[in-house]
């Protein structure tokens, strides 16, 4: 059965695109299927990356944001996915001066700033980034060609035979690929909590971010769920907005009984993602549902333009 799932199909169901029978369906095949478990992984990392470089058409964009990011493991493919972009592309735009400083210069000039480990911190963060970016690269392009290797079954046997045993091998290079990313990932979290002086540099508040897109709450499994851990301090929540173009915007907390926990005034529309950004200290909040009402201001008047979800497990 599994072989017989198109690449159309997965796409479709990490997408939440498909109707209950046909997940049914997929999820019993991916109980019992290691290869199809393999494939559906390798999609949801290039799911990731078209979403990154702006390829997925509008529709599908939706329903990434929507479906395919309700889960913190998604999230967090995101967000390493996005700093290796934002890292790639910085990087690819710098520009030489005219007047070049001298090695003895450079020297000088970074060392002023920083002491011996804070630098050598930052130079294995840029490898280990680098690193990890090479391996996504090298993913992809063994996706395509595992991906073009299932149109072979159409072929002679002999041929098929041949191809069935390039996959094994692609299989298991990817694999290699993706243990090699996790132990670099490991060893790029591990160098940045234990490589840089406390003392030296500061430390930035560690916060966790969602975005949430306003709807009436029928099914409490819609709900995005936020799991805190005690070194967590603030949350920020980006409040996707249906209508835009407001002078200003008003967000009014409320937990499950309609008590107003805070209220954050004077805000403003991001207006590249169209989102209004929310950030709440987690000593204020407790285990609990909670809800955002957004107003948006106008000159003299003001009107609610959405309602916000989402549960909080400590």
């Amino acid at each position: 059965m599994n072989s017989q799932l198109k690449e159309k199909t997965l796409k479709e169901y990490l997408l939440g695109e498909l109707d209950e029978k046909e997940q049914a369906i997929i999820e019993d095949e991916l109980f019992i299927s290691e290869d199809l478990l393999q494939r559906l992984e390798l999609l949801e990392s290039e799911l990731v990356d078209d979403y990154v470089r702006k390829t997925l058409s509008k529709t599908e964009q939706k329903s990434f944001e929507k479906y395919f990011l309700a889960t913190l493991e998604h999230q967090h493919k995101l967000k390493i996915a996005l700093a290796l972009d934002k890292y790639i592309d910085k990087n690819s735009k710098v520009r030489v001066k005219t007047k070049p400083f001298s090695f003895k210069e450079l020297v000088i000039s970074f060392f002023s700033f920083r002491s011996l480990i804070a630098a050598t911190a930052t130079i294995l963060i840029i490898v280990l980034l680098v690193g990890i970016k090479v391996v996504l690269n090298e993913n992809s392009r063994l996706r395509e060609e595992l991906a073009k290797r299932d149109l072979v079954k159409d072929k002679p046997s002999q041929e098929l035979t041949n191809a069935r045993l390039r996959n094994q091998e692609l299989v298991k290079t990817i694999e290699d690929q993706n243990r090699l990313r996790k132990e670099l990932e490991d060893k790029l979290e591990e160098t940045s909590k234990t490589i840089t002086p406390k003392n030296e540099i500061e430390q930035p508040a560690k916060f966790l971010a969602f975005m949430l897109n306003p709807g009436v709450l029928r099914d409490d499994s819609e709900v995005t769920k936020i799991k805190l851990s005690p070194e967590i301090k603030e949350i920020r929540l980006e409040l996707a907005l249906e209508i835009a173009d407001y002078k200003g915007y008003q967000a009014e907390l409320q937990d499950q009984d309609g008590n107003t926990i805070l209220k954050q005034n004077k805000l403003k529309e991001n207006k590249a993602k169209k989102t209004v950004l929310v950030k709440i200290q987690t000593k204020s909040l407790k285990k609990a549902s909670y809800r955002i009402i957004l107003q948006g201001i106008a000159e003299e008047t003001s009107e609610k333009i959405g309602t916000y979800y989402f549960n909080l497990e400590k």
